[in-house]
This record gives C-alpha cells, structure tokens and sequence, in this order.
C-alpha cells in the first residue's frame, strides 16, 4: 500500500468527519467523533481485506 494514499485518505476523512462537528448542537462532537470511529473501523476492513489479494 502506498503510504502517501493513506495519509490523503486520513485527510478525508477528518475533513468530512469536521462537516458533523460544525453542525452545532449539542451532540454535534458525539457524531464527528462516531464518524471518525466508524470511518477508521471500514477502512482497517477494507485494508484487511486486501491483504488477502
């Protein structure tokens, strides 16, 4: 894996995962924080996943 693609894809992610944070409200860190856990838990399966190419 190249790791230049995966520091982009950590750039994505914390940026899309920011729109949440900027939302307002209260719960408005609670669902970036989820965003962010739940982004980093499909992209180690989807890197686990081609490990077995």
């Amino acid at each position: 894996m190249n790791p230049g693609a995966q520091r982009f894809w950590i750039q994505y992610r914390d940026a899309n995962c920011q729109f949440y944070a900027t939302a307002g409200g209260t719960l408005a860190m609670v669902a970036a924080n989820d965003c962010v856990l739940r982004q980093t838990a499909e992209r180690a399966q989807e890197l686990e996943n081609l490990r077995g190419w």
